[in-house]
């Protein structure tokens, strides 16, 4: 009687187990331009033409998210690696990845178009305080999109560190000549 009440409650248990739903485990396949992509790529979504979704059929039970972008010839997508072997010396010292300040937690999958980079910043263990001691050799690649904000942000100047000024543009005479004003003096530039 004890072993019948054992194996009911195991099947019980492993019924309802197997009925969680756990959506940090639902990825559906992602085809950009006819290629599969283990997850979203990162480029700019203006370069997007449409979008359709596939629901859940008996192969893929998660569906299918199909990407078509306007001109496919121009997104040329970077693995880690690619950014890796073209921003960082040693490629065998250990790396933090981060997109937009943030830690990128699936390096395998991800990829990201190389006009939609603006810039990647690389930060050594040893440049900084804290890291120094206890990781000199590791390294923090950022990966800074091309995004109005990001953009924004890098055409800014901080004066005394708290202010923000846009980087003005040069002034033009008639003849289509920079003027530069240098104390107060005005020049034209041939």
């Amino acid at each position: 009687m004890k072993n019948v009440f054992v194996v009911i409650l195991l099947f019980i248990a492993v019924k309802s187990q197997g009925q969680i739903y756990k959506p940090e485990n639902f990825r559906p396949e992602i085809y950009l331009d006819s290629v599969k992509y283990g997850s979203f790529p990162n480029f700019d979504i203006h370069q997007i033409d449409s979008i359709s979704i596939s629901k859940e059929n008996k192969k893929v039970p998660e569906g299918q998210i199909f990407i078509k972008s306007k001109n496919p010839k121009n997104l040329h997508l970077l693995s880690i690696l690619d950014i890796t072997a073209r921003y960082k010396k040693n490629a065998l010292t250990p790396t933090i990845y981060m997109l937009d300040n943030e830690i990128l937690k699936e390096v395998s999958t991800f990829r990201i178009d190389s006009s939609y980079i603006l810039k990647v910043e690389v930060l050594k263990g040893s440049e900084t305080d804290y890291l120094n001691t206890q990781f000199p050799d590791l390294t923090i690649l950022n990966i800074v999109t091309r995004t109005e904000k990001n953009i924004a942000k890098e055409n800014e100047i901080r004066i005394r560190g708290i202010e923000k000024r846009s980087v003005p543009q040069p002034n033009t005479d008639a003849q289509g000549n920079t003027i530069f004003r240098i104390r107060g003096v005005s020049t034209a530039s041939m």
